[in-house]
């Protein structure tokens, strides 16, 4: 369901159900690097919000992440 929420500048995506989410990533260096991110969203009607950290590692060609420790 898409909503109008009065807190962000736009629509809201609500899901009901678990979910998982998919994303394509393209390395293009052939250096080996780190780089961190993280996941953010809100649990409702807990009104929780969740912070999932992450490093992604590329070491001699091979691409890992792993959910990081702060």
């Amino acid at each position: 369901m898409i909503d109008l929420h009065p807190f962000v500048n736009g629509a809201v995506d609500w899901v009901s159900e678990d979910t998982k989410y998919e994303h394509t990533l393209t390395v293009t260096s052939k250096e080996d690097f780190d780089i961190g991110g993280k996941y953010q969203f809100t649990i409702e009607p807990k009104c929780t919000m969740e912070v999932i950290p992450f490093m992604i590692k590329y070491r001699s060609g091979v691409l890992t992440i792993e959910k990081w420790k702060c």
